[in-house]
């Protein structure tokens, strides 16, 4: 896949000579580490979606057999 990025000048020069790579590899290293942010911080909102969830969950579970036990 091609992509076109237009960064500054001297931007990318100090770039190149702090991690001496090239450009092309430092966008590509650039651009699976920003997948792998995103990775990882999708899973940690879904792992904390899921904590709430269980929690309300755990919640309205001793409301239910409360008053199932109150009616028997």
């Amino acid at each position: 896949m091609l992509v076109s990025v237009r960064l500054d000048d001297t931007l990318i020069s100090d770039i190149e000579k702090i991690s001496n790579n090239t450009r092309s590899s430092f966008i590509r290293e650039a651009i699976s580490f920003y997948l792998n942010y995103k990775k990882l911080h999708d899973k940690a909102k879904l792992l904390k979606a899921i904590a709430k969830t269980k929690k309300f969950d755990l919640k309205e579970n001793k409301e239910l057999n409360g008053t199932l036990s109150d009616g028997i």
